[in-house]
């Protein structure tokens, strides 16, 4: 059971090195890792990213280590959205919250994939876009983060 829950988020947290040699724009490695994020729950067998908020998974052998992985893809996410957010964005939530709020963004493809939806690319492009829209970057730098990650894409593999 853990580890299929580790594989919702193993390869995300993996993909931020690799992510981080592309590109020196924390926009666009935002952006790159909330898509990869995206499409890496998108693809989990069974939906299986759905089962870390189950009572009784909480109870299984290993669920800490889950927890711990997930804690350090919040810790991700907050660096890099309080290296581009808005200060008085910040100012009343703080990095760890606004990081934990793009996860939870982003697992907005496990609700999707619930509702019987399949979640395709323009799916986790819109995602990843709001996630920087939630750190305050504007229209315009976002669809340049968009068309610079996508130059990437293929270099990061898997995606």
């Amino acid at each position: 059971m853990t580890e299929l829950l580790s594989q919702t988020i193993r390869p995300t947290v993996e993909a931020v090195a690799r992510i981080e040699s592309l590109t020196d724009d924390p926009e666009t490695v935002l952006y790159l890792l909330a898509f990869t994020d995206a499409r890496t729950l998108a693809r989990a067998p069974h939906n299986v990213g759905s089962l870390y908020r189950a009572a009784d998974v909480a109870r299984v052998e290993g669920f800490d280590e889950f927890v711990a992985a997930r804690d350090k893809l919040v810790d991700i996410y907050s660096r890099l959205a309080a290296s581009i957010a808005d200060p008085e964005l910040l100012d009343p939530i703080g990095a760890i919250r606004l990081g934990q709020k793009l996860v939870h963004s982003v697992e907005e493809v496990i609700g999707i994939r619930t509702d019987g939806r399949l979640v395709g690319t323009d799916e986790a492009v819109w995602i990843a876009s709001s996630c920087l829209s939630l750190c305050g970057v504007d229209k315009g730098r976002i669809e340049l983060a968009v068309k610079t990650a996508d130059t990437l894409l293929d270099q990061l593999g898997g995606n």
